[in-house]
């Protein structure tokens, strides 16, 4: 199965942005929630976000820059990835599948039960 890299995606649906081509990098913390300079620090950790700069060497933002922002901003920030983890994410692609690792399904599995029982002996 060939799944779309973050670079393939296009995250330019996202309803929380506006309807214009570009945003500089203020009008962009602002949708997104975050600092300037945090959006500064993600450029240099997420190679996939690489806003063009203006003649007067302004950041500016397309559509898809912003949608990207606001993805790593939810893995980060919505779904507590670190960095590492929101990179493999976003380089997993959007249809890839969230697996639980074996160990933990047997731990839900056990909790389910446990719980089952106490609710079982609360009946009675």
């Amino acid at each position: 199965m060939n799944v779309p890299s973050a670079l393939e995606q296009d995250y330019s649906q996202d309803p929380r942005i506006p309807d214009k081509q570009y945003f500089r990098i203020g009008e962009v913390a602002e949708i997104v929630g975050v600092e300037s300079y945090v959006l500064r620090f993600w450029e240099t950790e997420f190679v996939e976000l690489t806003p063009t700069k203006s003649k007067s060497n302004q950041r500016m933002y397309s559509q898809r820059d912003v949608g990207l922002v606001l993805r790593i901003r939810d893995l980060l920030y919505e779904e507590c990835f670190t960095i590492d983890g929101a990179r493999r994410q976003l380089k997993m692609g959007a249809t890839a599948q969230k697996t639980v690792p074996a160990r933990t399904s047997a731990v839900l599995e056990s909790v389910r039960k446990d719980v089952q029982g106490l609710l079982q002996l609360a009946k009675e």
